[in-house]
């Protein structure tokens, strides 16, 4: 079965709400390398384990080739971890750091919580 990535999946979404059109749109305006770096990434999420060259662009459907020089441009910008001994890729722990700030940046005063809650009710109501 191929792997289908979270991004798959809110288009799937999206067009059932939106109609064609938003799809279209989203298509559109996708980035090919950028979504097969967060594809790649969302695999991992899914597999939770360390994983082979082959079984990602298996998973993937992409050419070994594209797979390839991807995993070697993650490697070199520090997102992936390669094990020559096991011939695997892992994300780095720079991968968990890039959502650590949205937490405090969500909850801190004026963030999301504001748009949620009225101003004066007291956060033990929500």
């Amino acid at each position: 079965m191929r792997f289908r990535p979270l991004s798959y999946t809110f288009r799937t979404i999206t067009r059932q709400r939106s109609g064609h059109h938003w799809e279209s749109m989203m298509q559109r305006t996708k980035v090919k390398s950028a979504s097969r770096t967060l594809e790649v990434l969302e695999l991992f999420m899914e597999e939770r384990r360390p994983l082979r060259l082959n079984e990602i662009y298996k998973a993937l459907g992409y050419p070994q080739s594209s797979a390839t020089n991807l995993l070697k441009s993650m490697l070199v910008m520090g997102y992936l971890n390669y094990n020559r001994a096991n011939m695997t890729y892992l994300p780095t722990m720079r991968v968990s750091a890039l959502g650590n700030w949205l937490p405090q940046a969500i909850y801190r005063e004026g963030g999301l919580i504001s748009l949620v809650c009225p101003p004066s009710a007291p956060m033990a109501q929500i």
